[in-house]
């Protein structure tokens, strides 16, 4: 079998096309492409920061709102804490007057000494 030789054959297109153009006209074509691509870099710019002033806006009135949900939702249940506190402070102060009131009952049963009579024994008397 016979290998076929492959031609390769490099094209420099810049050298082909350049030689075909003259130089004043590329040199006027680049500077237009880069005029283009700075104004095209400008607008986008432009239009990107507007949009991103306008999200930056967005999320500010966001936080905003969600800040003063939270806000909200801690006082209410602050004041249910407080409330639940408050009521235990109370449970808590019938039980100590209950128990204030069984101790002393139990101190004033037991400080009452049982009253015992003194029994004489009689002796007769002598006549």
């Amino acid at each position: 079998m016979a290998k076929k030789k492959q031609i390769h054959i490099k094209f420099d297109v810049p050298k082909i096309f350049e030689s075909y153009i003259d130089e004043k006209k590329i040199k006027m074509v680049k500077d237009n492409l880069k005029k283009k691509i700075a104004i095209a870099e400008r607008e986008i710019k432009k239009f990107l920061d507007g949009d991103v002033q306008v999200l930056k806006k967005r999320v500010l009135e966001e936080r905003k709102k969600i800040e003063q949900k939270l806000d909200t939702l801690a006082q209410t249940e602050i004041k249910k804490i407080k409330e639940y506190i408050c009521a235990q402070k109370n449970e808590l102060a019938k039980f100590q007057s209950l128990v204030e009131k069984k101790i002393r009952e139990k101190i004033a049963k037991h400080s009452k000494k049982p009253v015992i009579k003194a029994t004489r024994k009689k002796v007769a008397r002598k006549k």
